[in-house]
């Protein structure tokens, strides 16, 4: 999984979100943040066992250094 950011402002971390039916997520990693950022800033992360015979869901979750958090749209990826 790749996904860019263009400013950054307090962020704390990634959570990284996984479904096989795009309603029940759960949490199978974090990324750490760089905090403050005006500039183009890029992540990525590996999952290392997704389905291979579904459908697989994810969203991020992404969290602030005061614990306030908003979620990603969700994106599918087809087997």
């Amino acid at each position: 999984l790749n996904w860019v950011t263009s400013n950054e402002e307090n962020n704390d971390r990634f959570t990284v979100l996984h479904s096989t039916d795009g309603k029940n997520f759960s949490e199978i990693g974090s990324v750490k943040s760089r905090g403050n950022s005006g500039v183009n800033t890029s992540y990525d992360f590996t999952h290392h066992s997704p389905d291979l015979n579904q459908v697989n869901y994810y969203q991020l979750k992404q969290t602030d250094i005061d614990g306030k958090f908003s979620f990603s749209e969700i994106v599918k990826i087809d087997k």
